[in-house]
């Protein structure tokens, strides 16, 4: 019985190692199958392209617009030109604000003249101080005015307020703004 229990210890454990013999085995096959091969990568240039739906705008997107209303005259500039600060963007036409400013500057020389006269006649004691005062007051006014023209024709001039590049026109030549 002894014999018959060794065999059989004897054939369990040569059972057991059997398939260890065979998965080391096979584990080196697979070490032999996976090889690897080492290259250098190739460096070259690749430009790939793909079109996408977008509107791209600066950090800095400024709207620019007249202050005064009008027909646009021609404009001097185009979609994607470069400008620089205090360029001419586009003016209004000017007509109206012209005649105004021409006008406004007509009645400030006329109350300077009529307060220059009042001036002399106020040295010779002919008219009283509050006369002069008035006519003062009304030169005073005038120039005002004058100036408030002026700066309303200014505005029909619209300009750069700094570097950068023209986006969409959004009005055209002729157009009332």
């Amino acid at each position: 019985m002894k014999a018959t229990s060794t065999l059989a210890i004897v054939l369990g454990l040569v059972s057991l190692s059997l398939p260890a013999c065979q998965s080391s085995h096979a584990e080196e096959e697979r070490h032999e199958q996976q090889t690897i091969i080492v290259t250098s990568p190739l460096a070259k240039e690749a430009t790939y392209t793909q079109q996408y739906v977008c509107q791209i705008r600066s950090r800095r997107h400024i709207e620019v617009c007249a202050l005064q209303d009008g027909y646009l005259e021609p404009i001097p500039v185009k979609e994607g030109q470069p400008v620089k600060e205090g360029d001419v963007l586009f003016k209004v036409l000017p007509t109206l604000y012209k005649a105004r400013m021409d006008a406004e500057v007509a009645e400030a020389r006329l109350a300077e003249l009529e307060y220059n006269n009042t001036l002399a006649l106020y040295q010779k004691n002919v008219v009283s101080y509050q006369e002069t005062a008035l006519f003062q007051a009304k030169l005073t006014k005038a120039r005002a005015k004058a100036a408030l023209a002026t700066a309303e024709m200014d505005f029909t001039e619209v300009r750069a307020s700094s570097d950068g590049i023209i986006n969409k026109l959004e009005k055209q030549q002729g157009s009332l703004v």
